[in-house]
């Protein structure tokens, strides 16, 4: 039994592999920071809820982007086989991105499902917190290369900083437009957040492909907003909620066979 713990800025998704097989996944929120005891409390109790006894769970694999959530995760699971991912890691692909341990693990991760499931070159779109949008070639010699990307503000996170920043703007529930022109302020917000998003995504896709020299090339969506995009980002061929989790597991595969 193990578990893959995906630490974002904004949440944890938990997921729980047994034989490989993903079985089922939990969103936990990671701010407020709690402490190691709480955070353990709170874990237990998700699975427990699901039939899941936590003192069965063998080991916990563990992609963070927030360090201080790292060092807390640390100590609530000192009892049990904790692996904390980084750029050492034997990833399926060369990092050329420099320098290496600058790039976050969560995008060397979905590399790693998107290397081993759809190919490469490829492209990554990961829409949370920030969009990272992230470009995959292939070497000289044959070999997936993972080259880096752009990091864009996530659309929630541009959303309130507009609500924040404006007097008479504010936050709305994020659902298409009928239309580009909004006839009212409601309106012209979804349009300049939903349309306008998809449309820089959209860009910032073609001059990824024009840099791949390759414009027929997957291009794989994940990330707890990635489904506002469906339909309206033209560029985005492929969506996949999982690509995190699943490359935490390919990794804990790849080590238990070494």
């Amino acid at each position: 039994m193990l578990l893959a713990l995906d630490v974002g800025n904004t949440q944890i998704v938990v997921g729980y592999f047994l034989d490989c097989q993903l079985k089922q996944t939990w969103r936990l929120s990671t701010r407020p920071f709690c402490t190691a005891d709480e955070f353990k409390s709170k874990l237990d109790l998700v699975l427990s809820s699901s039939g899941i006894r936590f003192e069965l769970i063998q080991e916990i694999i563990v992609s963070s982007v927030v360090p201080q959530l790292t060092r807390i995760l640390r100590s609530a699971f000192q009892n049990k086989k904790l692996s904390i991912i980084d750029h050492s890691w034997p990833f399926s692909f060369d990092i050329v991105a420099n320098p290496p341990d600058q790039v976050g693990a969560d995008r060397l991760v979905n590399a790693e499902t998107v290397v081993r499931e759809y190919g490469f070159p490829a492209i990554v779109v990961d829409s949370g917190t920030a969009t990272t949008l992230c470009g995959i070639s292939k070497g000289a010699h044959g070999r997936a290369e993972y080259l880096g990307g752009a990091i864009i503000p996530g659309i929630e996170m541009a959303m309130e900083a507009l609500a924040k920043n404006t007097a008479q703007l504010f936050t709305i529930d994020l659902t298409p437009p009928q239309r580009a022109i909004g006839n009212n302020t409601q309106e012209a917000l979804k349009s300049g957040m939903i349309l306008g998003y998809a449309s820089m995504i959209d860009g910032m896709i073609r001059r990824f492909k024009l840099e791949l020299g390759q414009n027929d090339l997957p291009v794989i969506a994940t990330g707890g907003i990635s489904h506002l995009m469906k339909g309206i980002a033209q560029e985005l061929t492929l969506f996949d909620a999982d690509i995190t989790l699943k490359g935490i597991a390919y990794l804990h595969e790849t080590i238990r066979k070494r």
